[in-house]
């Protein structure tokens, strides 16, 4: 069998036919995640200033590439204050919401292999930062193998749970999510909805339209959110990356922008990328001046049966922080999310180790201190 190529590609060195085979290797991919496709990575990297900072790890079987993720060299990585070649997620409000490399179905154990002993090698690192892995997904099981197989250490940095919603025989996720009370409060707040509207809100795909794109960055721009700086209107850089990824995902049918509306009033808003068998929610926003009528609730409630229509959509990832009460209510399973350092077997290398579990005691007691 022959032996996989493992290289560094820096993004703006990128050709036309990389970039092919890198969207034909998200399209593919063993376990999805639409946020390393590059019509996400590409503009993201653009907006926040790094894209000539960023390198595509790749690895090939001659014109094919097997497996790739984003990486960056960073001299801090969470507070770690050590040379590190590390997957790159960016940062802020569209930052990558999910960290598991890009892994083709074929050779897929010696792909993570090849990945894996390729970056952490990387001259000049005291280690590699893989953030954001699928506990129970087919790459973080690679992954796992293939430590062994390269002697590589890994030591678990930090583990997170995120709402979850898996497919069930029949569309009743509505009465296993809430309790009966919470339903007769969701059902009474749409009555109520419909009676102050004068008719019964829609929800409408609005994928493509350039209009309804501006008009979320918008919405999400007058809500509360705006106070703290974390909406894309309030960095022209971000609204920029928003539009153009939203363009492409749509061009390619793998965009949701669904608006619970009335006519031409929009009551709500939400942005879902399509990477079967997954949905992944990326952004929802509403009108407040209807907040104790819940809108954004109200069109969560709908998501359920537009998941159900979706045959080929097996669960929706929220993307949301582990607080968030509302996706925890609504989506009520949990989806583990795992962050690793990992270490050659090197003296020098393994000398880093009580820095590395130094800081992660110091960020779980940071997380114990803020409940």
């Amino acid at each position: 069998m022959a032996t996989l190529d493992h290289k560094l590609l820096p993004l703006r060195e990128l050709d036309v036919r990389d970039i092919e085979r890198w969207r034909a290797l998200a399209e593919t991919a063993i376990e999805p995640n639409p946020f390393f496709d590059p019509d996400y990575l590409m503009p993201l990297a653009r907006s926040l200033g790094d894209f000539d900072d960023v390198a595509l790890a790749v690895v090939a079987d001659g014109d094919s590439w097997l497996g790739c993720m984003p990486v960056g060299r960073v001299g801090r990585w969470h507070r770690i204050p050590l040379p590190s070649t590390s997957v790159w997620r960016g940062r802020g409000p569209t930052q990558a919401l999910l960290g598991t490399p890009l892994i083709a179905a074929a050779r897929t154990h010696d792909a993570v292999a090849t990945l894996l002993d390729g970056v952490v090698r990387s001259p000049g690192s005291s280690f590699t930062g893989l953030e954001a892995l699928v506990e129970d997904g087919p790459v973080f099981a690679a992954l796992r193998s293939a430590l062994e197989q390269t002697g590589l250490r890994a030591l678990r940095f930090d583990r997170v749970e995120r709402a979850l919603l898996t497919r069930r025989p029949e569309c009743d996720y509505l009465e296993q999510a809430l309790t009966a009370k919470h339903r007769r409060q969701v059902r009474g707040q749409w009555r109520k909805l419909c009676a102050q509207l004068g008719e019964e809100p829609q929800v409408v795909d609005r994928a493509g339209e350039p209009a309804a794109v501006a008009e979320l960055i918008e919405l999400e721009g007058r809500s509360h959110l705006a106070e703290r700086g974390n909406v894309l209107r309030s960095d022209p850089a971000q609204a920029r990356f928003f539009t153009e990824m939203c363009a492409a995902f749509a061009a390619r049918g793998r965009l949701q922008l669904l608006s619970l509306q009335t006519g031409d009033r929009t009551l709500a808003m939400k942005c879902n990328l399509l990477a079967d068998p997954g949905i992944f929610y990326l952004k929802i926003a509403y009108d407040e001046s209807y907040a104790k009528l819940s809108p954004g609730v109200q069109l969560e409630v709908r998501m359920y049966s537009l998941f159900h229509e979706r045959s080929q959509a097996l669960w929706v990832d929220s993307c949301a922080t582990p607080e968030n009460e509302s996706c925890n209510r609504m989506l009520p399973s949990r989806r583990a999310l795992v962050t690793l350092a990992i270490l050659e077997p090197t003296v020098r290398a393994l000398a880093t180790v009580p820095i590395i579990r130094g800081a992660r005691h110091l960020r779980n007691r940071r997380k114990r201190l803020a409940v």
